[in-house]
């Protein structure tokens, strides 16, 4: 489940838009997948991504790739 209010930091978007979207969107969205699998290609905003690290647990390192 998505969380409420959670932004984007490359599109400025918020879980809320995905969260309250109207049946439509997933109509949209499929067409939008379909079409990246037939053309085999990525629109250049797609390249953009958010990166959140989830340590294991609160006390250890964040600088350990093992965490």
């Amino acid at each position: 489940m998505l969380k409420a209010h959670k932004r984007d930091g490359c599109t400025y978007l918020e879980s809320d838009h995905i969260i309250n979207a109207g049946d439509n969107c997933q109509m949209h969205v499929t067409q939008l997948l379909n079409a990246i699998i037939s053309h085999g290609a990525l629109p250049d905003r797609f390249l953009n991504s958010t990166v959140l690290p989830i340590p294991k647990a609160r006390n250890v390192s964040m600088c350990e790739s093992a965490n």
